[in-house]
């Protein structure tokens, strides 16, 4: 089964995420879905169950306190100079620390290191050919609300690949403590 362990967001971003998504329509910019929108942590891939079963006990042994996190400005991910993926920025030093130890903590029952450094975003759509250079100008120039909310859990998740799009199935959550 295809899984990942993320962060849900609060249904106050959710409603900036559909203001912006106005702004980046086109037939070659594919949306995630404002229900699907999530801060992962780590992507896990296809595992098995009893993978699944050592990545759920790993996850509870997670000591971790309750931190915030900023939804900040927008920015994408390009290749050769042109958009492949626009995001909003996510700033918070605890949630690299816990990215970091959730890293490490799965490293030891066998799943790989991620080959790149952890950057905290919420993907809001992936870019399937070339757009309108507007498109990518009215993204940037979006003065979005800072969002703070804090993060009291985190979840293991299923990920089903259709062909109307991906299906995530909560598996299970860690709470953080006060």
């Amino acid at each position: 089964m295809r899984c990942f362990i993320a962060i849900d967001i609060p249904y106050e971003a959710k409603e900036i995420i559909k203001e912006i998504h106005t702004i980046i329509k086109d037939k070659n910019i594919k949306q995630v879905e404002t229900e699907n929108v999530h801060i992962t942590i780590k992507f896990l891939g296809e595992i098995d169950d009893v993978t699944l079963k050592k990545v759920d006990n790993t996850l509870k042994t997670i000591i971790f306190k309750k931190f915030d996190v900023s939804i900040k400005k927008p920015g994408y991910f390009s290749n050769r100079g042109n958009p492949i993926v626009f995001f909003l920025d996510i700033f918070s030093e605890k949630l690299k620390e816990l990215a970091s130890i959730v890293e490490e903590k799965l490293y030891k029952i066998g799943i790989p290191k991620e080959s790149r450094d952890f950057k905290p975003h919420l993907t809001l759509a992936r870019v399937k050919g070339i757009i309108d250079k507007n498109i990518t100008k009215n993204f940037l120039s979006y003065k979005t609300k800072d969002i703070t909310f804090n993060v009291d859990k985190i979840s293991l998740y299923e990920s089903r690949l259709t062909p109307a799009g991906p299906i995530y199935k909560p598996i299970s959550s860690y709470n953080l403590y006060e």
